[in-house]
């Protein structure tokens, strides 16, 4: 990939030129990655925006999103005036290309996590919500066991190479059969920022920042109860490692894209201003109760 010194100098303009350009804001689309800090990020949006600025695409609100056409036939039914007004549309069902619908330009962004405590904690999850597949309930459940890492690891294929298999779901990529370097490139490329889970304080400050997220702060989110302890990693490391091979491949080119094009000096800047905010939030919203009470 070609490299760039700061975020503002990175265009993914072949993914991003709107049908119109009426409207010349562009809208942010955010694909939440499952067990990548998403819910997290939802929960400051949420909080923040205004219900008219954000869309949300989450199957858990209409099972029927999982389909592509119903999704881009229920963004074309919106009236016009919530279409202008949209700053984000978000979510598991999140697709690629979903911009053109509204003639703007769209900004893809998503938050990548290591594999390997990824997929802890998508084990952590499961055991905490009983959500097993048939076959771990056959092998497993009904015989008053419980499955180990390993063990559920080895029946549990959607969780193998899960990154790019959700990308390819979304319309980011191709389902292959293998990829080369090349391929994992072009799918970066079409978003504008790659956030990280290791760095996602600064990273989700970053978009706060853009999005005008300045007054409700909250503590991490969705946290499952550790099962399997993330000190016990190496011990499942070379399975995972397998079962994961172009998921490792693309999170290393996404942790150097991340350092090449992210963190530039409005990124810094940026951060450090929103650090600000978060520190003093506190203060301003105790100054407007108290002219509020008087």
């Amino acid at each position: 990939m070609t490299k760039t010194n700061d975020i503002t100098q990175h265009s993914n303009s072949d993914y991003s030129t709107p049908h119109s350009t009426e409207n010349h804001t562009p809208v942010y689309i955010f694909l939440h990655m499952p067990k990548s800090a998403g819910t997290t990020f939802r929960v400051h949006v949420e909080n923040n925006l205004e219900k008219d600025e954000v869309l949300p695409l989450y199957v858990n609100n209409d099972r029927r999103f999982l389909e592509r056409d119903y999704v881009h036939d229920y963004i074309r039914s919106l009236p016009d005036e919530r279409k202008a007004k949209l700053k984000l549309i978000y979510g598991h069902e999140a697709y690629f290309g979903i911009h053109r619908l509204l003639g703007r330009e769209g900004k893809y962004f998503t938050f990548l996590r290591d594999p390997l405590p990824r997929t802890i904690s998508w084990y952590n999850y499961c055991r905490q919500n009983n959500s097993w597949n048939d076959e771990i309930i056959e092998k497993y459940i009904d015989k008053g066991a419980t499955p180990t890492l390993k063990q559920w690891l080895q029946y549990t294929p959607w969780v193998w190479n899960e990154a790019i298999g959700y990308f390819a779901d979304y319309g980011y990529c191709q389902r292959k059969a293998s990829y080369k370097p090349g391929d994992l490139d072009e799918l970066l490329n079409k978003f504008f920022f790659i956030g990280l889970t290791d760095t996602f304080d600064d990273d989700a400050l970053f978009i706060y920042n853009l999005l005008g997220v300045h007054q409700h702060f909250f503590k991490t989110q969705n946290v499952s109860k550790q099962y399997f302890k993330q000190d016990n990693k190496e011990d499942i490391a070379d399975i995972v490692s397998t079962k994961n091979q172009y998921d490792f491949a693309l999170y290393k080119k996404a942790v150097d894209y991340h350092l090449d094009k992210m963190v530039g000096r409005t990124y810094r800047y940026k951060v450090v201003w929103m650090r600000l905010i978060r520190a003093i939030s506190p203060i301003i919203r105790s100054t407007h109760r108290i002219i509020k009470s008087k």
